[in-house]
């Protein structure tokens, strides 16, 4: 049994987050073996049944055991991405999760692994859990951590970095929403009250996304984490410090991601005026703490044309960590509050966090084109490719990607995109329609759109199709061209030159175009050799 900690205020505040709220708790005590690498792990998880049938098992995800083996799904997974690390890797490397023992009021439940998933947890109740009311459940099982270099989690020189490390409840939402670890780091979860008892040795230190209260003796340091509401506990286990805590006004931001040659104040000062920036589109987040993991936003995306040597010089000072931390701080500002399916429902996160960048980048760097300074040198500066505007890649890229056929629809479910897709296009094409919705409708509209969903739903299961609805309330105009071909096909729309008009003092052609729906659409940039045509967005009306 977990053993209980004589802490008064604590104890107060589980009381009354117990009383408030009806939502999930998790309590973990674990001990850290530092020579074998494994935690041992005594877990209570009180699980809600918030569903409208009664419930005759409960489903768990376990994605510690995830490293179990080459036939895993996430090692099937590795192989698919040409990953050949975990394949060819000794045993003791990888990872697992041994589960000894779940029990309710004393009583051992039958559980099982579902075939070929092994990293979900099928638990038989003796009997059924009828809705509104909750069940006690206590595990015991041992997981070894495996090298981080296969997923980024894991064994580290300094210490450990840990994501998905622990058991957690899935989702019922109509039917069980079961989903095995394929390295997207979308793990579909619900919020619950966290405490984290955990044993160190001495030189060793935590840093996670939870208020943290420490106990030093000769040998060991004893961590306990307490957090409301959460979700996607993230825990690093080292003996350096990793990650630096930014202050502003309501928020604390804990993050690895920080540029040595920027004084701490600078970026402050610039984190300020992101998040007023962020709240004032969607609305203040509920947590006074954010963690931002270089690691989670490095996996899940390609190298931008930043990756210019930055003796170079070729932005504006500080604009490339600005613009790379703006992308970290919108991913968990979005993810830590809206509970959605991202293997369905990715497009509607990654359309969110994409608008945001252009909307930033609009408002404090209009005029940086994406070569930076080289698209003034000359012999390269005629060509229309160098004046494009940062803003002006992603209908750049997802164009160059659409007319050779390699964008999906956005309703393709994640784990069958292409990670060329699922890491650049699908994000830029969702990002590209809401600035179509935003110039269709108006910035109002949109814009309060996405804080009545925001207020409404943030830290409760949702999806799509509730925004959808939000969004529809709020205009009269038909909007089955967005939420119907735009996400749910890979079809281009058919334009015809309404108008061709030749420009004096340049040497371009402005071509009006129109659709025969008349909505707002891109129109591609080309360059041609010895003469340039220009075609540029145009509202059409």
């Amino acid at each position: 049994m977990l053993k209980i900690k004589n802490l008064i205020s604590l104890s107060i505040l589980l009381v009354h987050l117990s009383v408030f709220s009806q939502v999930n708790t998790i309590a973990i005590e674990a001990s850290l073996d530092t020579i074998n690498h494994s935690l041992q792990i005594q877990q209570k998880i009180t699980y809600y049944n918030n569903s409208k049938t009664a419930l005759n098992e409960i489903y768990l995800h376990n994605w510690a055991n995830s490293f179990k083996g080459n036939k895993t799904p996430l090692g099937k997974r590795l192989i698919e991405d040409y990953k050949k690390d975990f394949y060819f890797s000794k045993r003791k490397d990888r990872g697992f999760s041994e589960v000894e023992d779940i029990r309710n009021n004393e009583r051992s439940l039958r559980f099982n692994a579902l075939k070929n998933q092994d990293d979900i947890l099928k638990v038989d109740l003796y009997k059924s859990l009828k809705p509104n009311d909750s069940i006690d459940l206590f595990l015991e099982y041992t997981v070894k951590i495996p090298k981080a270099k296969f997923t980024g989690y894991g064994v580290l020189k300094s210490g450990y970095h840990l994501r998905f490390w622990y058991i957690t409840p899935a989702v019922h939402q109509g039917k069980w929403q079961l989903m095995s670890n394929l390295n997207m780091d979308d793990l579909f979860e619900d919020v619950a009250d966290y405490t984290i008892d955990i044993d160190l040795p001495n030189n060793y230190h935590v840093e996670s996304n939870l208020y943290q209260y420490t106990t030093n003796t000769n040998n060991s340091n004893n961590y306990y984490l307490v957090g409301k509401s959460k979700k996607d506990i993230i825990i690093n286990i080292s003996t350096k410090k990793r990650f630096k805590t930014f202050q502003t006004k309501n928020i604390t931001v804990k993050t690895d991601i920080f540029d040595k040659k920027i004084e701490l104040k600078a970026s402050n000062e610039i984190i300020k005026r992101q998040i007023k920036f962020i709240e004032n589109f969607t609305g203040k987040h509920p947590h006074t703490e954010i963690l931002v993991d270089a690691n989670t936003v490095n996996k899940n995306s390609l190298q931008e044309l930043y990756g210019i040597p930055s003796w170079l010089k070729p932005y504006p000072e500080n604009f490339k960590w600005e613009v790379r931390f703006f992308k970290a701080l919108t991913s968990k500002y979005i993810d830590d509050v809206l509970l959605l399916n991202k293997r369905k429902d990715y497009w509607l996160c990654d359309g969110i966090q994409t608008f945001l960048m252009m909307e930033y980048i609009n408002k404090y760097y209009p005029n940086v084109t994406v070569f930076g300074r080289f698209s003034k040198l000359w012999g390269f500066r005629s060509y229309n490719l160098a004046k494009l505007k940062q803003n002006d890649k992603y209908s750049f890229l997802y164009q160059f990607s659409a007319r050779r056929f390699y964008d999906q629809a956005l309703t393709t479910p994640a784990d069958s995109l292409s990670n060329f897709n699922r890491k650049v296009i699908s994000q830029y094409k969702a990002g590209l329609g809401f600035r179509y919705l935003q110039d269709f409708l108006d910035n109002e509209t949109l814009r309060q759109s996405f804080q009545e969903f925001y207020r409404n739903y943030r830290l409760k299961i949702t999806s799509s199709d509730v925004f959808q609805k939000i969004l529809e309330e709020k205009t009269n105009k038909d909007l089955t061209w967005f939420f119907g071909d735009y996400i749910q096909t890979s079809k281009k729309i058919d334009y015809k030159i309404k108008e061709v008009k030749y420009l004096k003092k340049e040497d371009s052609i402005a071509v009006t175009i129109k659709n025969k729906r008349n909505i707002t659409a891109p129109v591609s940039l080309y360059a041609v050799k010895d003469k340039q045509i220009k075609f540029k967005t145009w509202v059409c009306r």
